[in-house]
């Protein structure tokens, strides 16, 4: 796949749905790397600032660390079923997927924090949005439509190719 970045705007059951978590899966098995991955949640925890962020990282962390595919869910039960067998064929079961999916994870958390720290998030940075050519997500996020989505959905996720060469 010709994606550099994966920007994984997470809902509440972003753990809980097995789509989400295989689009995840397969950005790392086509080359990308969990320092790639830009996590940004859609919902925030109480306090603002610093503080929000710590509390937003800290439920994402003890949700990781408790994860489990097969407690995650598809609205076809045919592709929940389907997912869950390439999972076991592809890594000899579905506790080694939850392991290394947890620990890419975490790690990709940890390399969101850091640039949220250095002022460098894509929800901080208008420049780094539109590099991510996320005009359509950007246009969501301030019509209103994004509540919408985000109760219907929970998740959002982007991939953008590299921008074309010029």
């Amino acid at each position: 796949a010709g994606c550099n970045k994966l920007l994984v705007l997470r809902g509440p059951s972003f753990l809980q749905r097995l789509w989400c978590i295989t689009e995840c899966y397969v950005f790392l098995e086509m080359g990308g790397t969990a320092e790639q991955i830009e996590l940004i949640n859609l919902t925030r925890q109480e306090g603002g600032g610093q503080q929000g962020d710590a509390a937003d990282d800290a439920a994402l962390e003890l949700a990781l660390r408790s994860f489990d595919a097969r407690n995650a869910t598809c609205t076809l039960e045919e592709d929940c079923s389907r997912l869950l067998s390439v999972i076991e064929s592809a890594f000899g079961g579905v506790g080694r997927f939850n392991e290394q999916l947890r620990a890419v994870l975490l790690q990709a958390c940890a390399s969101s924090q850091k640039r949220r720290q250095a002022g460098g998030t894509l929800a901080s940075s208008k420049s780094r949005l539109q590099s991510f050519g996320a005009a359509r997500l950007e246009k969501l996020l301030s019509s209103g439509e994004y509540s919408a989505q985000c109760r219907k959905h929970s998740t959002l996720s982007v991939s953008a190719a590299p921008p074309p060469e010029a």
